[in-house]
């Protein structure tokens, strides 16, 4: 939960670039989502934010904390199509 709260704010920075990058908040994948810090700090800023993650633990602990994520790959994602963007963070 500590990990969530301090990515939450960290991840406000990001966003304001992606949307200048964008044009406007749209539609967002995360590809490893891990606790779901970037995808809640997406929707605090008014993205339709999605991720997927590998480790089924943090998606069910983002999942817990209403975010929606999937446990997938990048070559296994068989969600909807039509991103406005794709994040993937180091």
């Amino acid at each position: 939960a500590a990990l969530f709260e301090t990515q939450r704010p960290a991840f406000r920075a990001q966003l304001a670039r992606l949307a200048a990058v964008v044009g406007r908040r749209g539609r967002v994948l995360e590809v490893g989502s891990h606790v779901g810090g970037f995808l809640a700090a997406a929707a605090d800023d008014g993205w339709e934010a999605e991720g997927i993650d590998v480790n089924a633990d943090a998606v069910g602990f983002a999942r817990g904390m209403g975010l929606r994520v999937s446990v997938a790959t990048l070559e296994g994602y068989e969600g909807a199509p039509g991103f406005d963007a794709v994040a993937l963070w180091s």
